[in-house]
């Protein structure tokens, strides 16, 4: 689990990461074990941990969207070498739910600006999913539902 840089001035991220407690119970109930792979980690500790691990969660939460330039290169190594994996036929998930998706888009660009500020609030929009490709969409049926023989549960 990626852990995010303090934003309490009390804490700062150079010294303190943090994860809500919420979000490690739910992994735990899964049965997962929770790793910390903290913000300010070296190359060298973030390849150890990923050769050591089946996955990596990335939280949401109330980190700074840009992070400084050891914590984008530690979080860039992560999804790359991720991706690597995956190239070679090594299944390794990443997820990333709110703040934590948006870290892993920014992540897979090498940190290009791709998102952009958007002033709304409580405007409900549908979509469209366009692409359903990897291990996780195998089990879809033609509506695009998974069956309950087939049911991930996350």
């Amino acid at each position: 689990m990626f852990m995010q840089p303090s934003s309490n001035s009390k804490y700062p991220k150079e010294k303190y990461d943090w994860v809500n407690a919420a979000d490690v119970q739910h992994i735990r109930s899964e049965g997962l074990k929770v790793i910390p792979i903290f913000s300010n980690y070296t190359y060298q500790e973030i390849d150890f941990l990923l050769s050591k691990v089946n996955g990596v969660y990335f939280p949401g939460g109330d980190a700074d969207l840009w992070l400084d330039v050891q914590q984008k290169e530690g979080f860039t190594r992560m999804t790359n070498t991720a991706q690597q994996f995956n190239e070679k036929g090594d299944y390794f998930p990443l997820w990333g739910t709110c703040l934590g998706f948006q870290l892993m888009s920014l992540g897979f660009t090498n940190y290009e600006k791709i998102l952009d500020d958007v002033k709304d609030q409580n405007n409900t929009k549908s979509g469209n999913i366009i692409a359903l490709k990897g291990k996780m969409f195998e089990q879809l049926d033609e509506n695009g539902l998974f069956s309950q023989k087939n049911l991930i549960n996350f």
